[in-house]
């Protein structure tokens, strides 16, 4: 995506005055911010939510973040801003999100999903268009991870002589489908109760997005950790087998590793 803050500030939305260098110090926090999304999705999950809500109150704990990440890098904004610039903070929020998602496959599978959550783009005559815009292409870079991996696993066999064979790992989509309906609130689609559950449902406003934004990460974190640990057993086996058949092993060795399978 392109400079989400020089976006900001064409739109006129940036309040920093004449001084150019401004842009840069919000530009240097959102590359701190982006740093610790990065390496906490759960916090990304938050600012995620935060930037498509419609009524975030000035206290969030997501524009608290932006203004450490700020001050470090202009230590007087409060000069200018003796409120809480929320504008200019999800200005940063969203850039340092956009680089985020693009290095971090795990943080933008769990936005993407929250995302699918979102009834309405908020601040249709501010940021509505850059908003969307991320929307759209979380999506899209949703979609063709599926469809690669549905891709890749309607592949025919190797025909090659000896050549291993490696199951290709699946997502149990019925854990992963109760998971997210517990996240997204109280009942399932029979009306039943769901245990440890979100207790509001999405027109609860924040305090729903408080719940679902831990809930919907443990259950993307679980659903990969689950593949990747899958995957890994599939390719051991393989490899195993593999090496016995070439030689790498002794038959004492094969047989342990067979008896073990």
């Amino acid at each position: 995506m392109a400079d989400i803050l020089q976006n900001f500030l064409s739109l006129g939305l940036l309040d920093i005055g004449d001084d150019d260098t401004r842009l840069t110090k919000l530009r240097e926090a959102a590359s701190d911010l982006q740093k610790r999304v990065t390496a906490e999705p759960r916090i990304g999950l938050y600012h995620t939510l935060m930037l498509y809500s419609d009524s975030v109150d000035a206290n969030d704990e997501c524009f608290r973040e932006n203004g450490e990440a700020l001050s470090q890098h202009w230590p007087t904004y409060k000069n200018r801003h003796p409120d809480v610039p929320t504008t200019i903070f999800r200005g940063i929020s969203l850039q340092a999100l956009s680089a985020a998602t693009e290095t971090s496959p795990q943080l933008q599978i769990a936005s993407a999903y929250a995302l699918r959550s979102v009834a309405k783009i908020p601040h249709p005559n501010k940021e509505g268009s850059l908003l969307t815009e991320f929307y759209e292409h979380s999506q899209l870079k949703l979609e063709a991870k599926a469809t690669a991996k549905w891709q890749a696993g309607e592949m025919p066999p190797q025909t090659a002589a000896k050549a291993a064979t490696v199951a290709a790992a699946q997502v149990n989509k019925s854990d992963l489908e109760a998971a997210i309906m517990a996240a997204s609130g109280p009942n399932n689609l029979q009306n039943q109760g769901i245990p440890n559950a979100n207790p509001h449902w999405p027109n609860s406003g924040q305090p729903w997005s408080q719940q679902f934004a831990p809930k919907m990460t443990e259950a993307v974190v679980s659903a990969l950790e689950g593949l990747a640990k899958n995957s890994a057993a599939e390719a051991t086996k393989a490899l195993n087998s593999l090496w016995c058949k070439s030689g790498f092993r002794s038959e004492k060795d094969c047989v342990m590793h067979r008896d073990d399978s």
